[in-house]
C-alpha cells in the first residue's frame, strides 16, 4: 500500500507533516516535482532514483550522509601554495585560480594522508562539503548523463 504525493495543491510542508504521521507504517511514493529533494531527504529512509522509467539506484538516506567519499573546499593564502598544491597526487574536482580555491575528493581511508599533505600549506579557508541527496540525484541527471 502506497500513498502517492502527487497533489499540485499540497505544499511541501504539509506533505512533510503527512509523511511524519505515516512514515513508520506506510511506504511513501513521491515525485520531486511535488516534494523538494530536501523534503525527501528529511522524511524518507530509502530512495529510488528513476531515469527513463528504470530504477537506476536504490539507497538508504544514511548512506548519503555517511558516504565514504568526502569533499573539501580549500582556499590558500598564497598563489604559490595554490599552484604547488595542484601538483599533488590528489583527486581535485574543481579549481578556481583567481580565488585560489580547490575542491578535493578524499576517500575515508585516505583522510590522514590528505591532512598530512595539507599541513604543508598556509590555508585561509577549509570546509567539508556535505553530501546531499541532490548531489546524488544530479550525478544521474546532471548534464544529460
Amino acid at each position: 500500500k502506497y500513498i502517492k504525493a502527487n497533489n499540485n495543491n499540497t505544499s511541501p510542508n504539509r506533505l512533510i507533516d503527512i509523511t511524519s504521521l505515516v512514515k513508520s507504517a506506510t511506504p511513501i511514493s513521491s515525485n520531486t516535482n511535488h516534494l523538494s529533494i530536501k523534503g525527501v531527504e528529511r522524511t524518507c529512509d530509502r530512495v529510488a532514483i528513476i531515469k527513463n522509467g528504470i530504477i537506476v539506484s536504490e539507497l538508504n538516506i544514511t548512506d548519503i550522509k555517511h558516504n565514504e567519499n568526502k569533499r573539501y573546499k580549500i582556499e590558500f593564502i598564497k598563489a604559490a601554495d595554490y599552484d604547488k598544491f595542484n601538483k599533488e597526487d590528489l583527486n581535485i574536482s574543481c579549481k578556481e585560480k583567481s580565488k585560489k580555491h580547490v575542491v578535493v575528493n578524499v576517500k575515508d581511508e585516505d583522510v590522514n594522508e590528505f591532512f598530512h599533505v595539507l599541513n604543508k600549506y598556509e590555508i585561509k579557508y577549509f570546509s567539508e562539503i556535505k553530501n546531499s541527496l541532490e548531489d546524488y540525484f544530479m550525478s544521474f541527471y546532471g548534464e544529460d548523463k
